[in-house]
């Protein structure tokens, strides 16, 4: 939505919507800041080394100037809900709306100090100062979570010797010949998160997996092999002998 020219509505650019509340009297609003940079310069030489050090919440001003009875009244009655209160351990954000906070892209402060309400340099007026800054927290990153779903089910159905890779895309390290994990004192390595539970499963999975790859199996064509992944092979046909 483009902001109205202080022309077209003066009375705008006057007012000053913070905490949810239109507050009294004149407003003017001074916004500074953006980037945090990182100047190194080079002694003995021109010039300097700039590190980007990401976006930097800014810093916003306000001063307050109100004159009426009635402007004090409603003065006292707003300083409550931007007052610091003791005691807390967190900071708490006031939305604001003015059109140079709006143009300077500002939605939430958080009052660092007040100064005031002191004489203003014009006559009959006081003044408050609000010192803040723009509350823009980092975004939360988001948290790794270690997959849960059946082992056995991934190693039931997966050769023994692949069973080292699918363990270790579900972050629970195996040995493939073993089965062994990280849990087991035989294996060495020690480099992702395991729960008893899972190290119980792959053992007897795996042991299970290496009795089936023992096993002489017959296949449709007539043909053998030693567990379900070796090498066919024909045994030779027995002929009786005649008398």
């Amino acid at each position: 939505m483009e902001i109205p020219h202080w022309r077209a509505q003066p009375g705008l650019w006057d007012e000053l919507m913070l905490a949810g509340r239109v507050w009294p009297g004149l407003a003017k609003i001074t916004v500074k800041g953006g980037q945090d940079i990182d100047v190194k310069k080079a002694a003995g030489a021109h010039g300097a080394q700039l590190t980007y050090k990401g976006y930097a919440p800014k810093d916003v001003s306000i001063v307050l100037r109100f004159w009426t009875p009635e402007h004090w009244i409603e003065i006292q009655k707003r300083m409550p809900d931007i007052e610091p209160k003791p005691g807390k351990k967190t900071l708490e954000p006031l939305d604001i709306t003015h059109p140079v906070t709006k143009v300077r892209n500002v939605k939430a402060i958080a009052i660092k100090d007040i100064t005031g309400p002191d004489e203003s340099n014009v006559r009959n007026c006081y003044e408050l100062k609000i010192s803040a800054i723009e509350f823009f927290p980092p975004a939360k990153k988001k948290a790794t979570v270690t997959p849960t779903r059946s082992l056995v089910d991934a190693l039931n159905s997966t050769p023994l010797s692949e069973a080292g890779a699918i363990v270790r895309g579900l972050m629970i390290p195996v040995d493939p010949v073993t089965g062994l994990t990280n849990t087991d004192p035989d294996f060495a390595t020690n480099d992702g998160p395991y729960s008893a539970a899972d190290a119980a499963a792959l053992s007897k999975a795996a042991a299970a997996r290496a009795e089936e790859d023992k096993k002489i199996v017959t296949w449709a064509d007539g043909s053998k092999s030693v567990g379900p992944k070796g090498k066919h092979y024909t045994e030779p046909s027995k002929t009786e002998s005649k008398p």
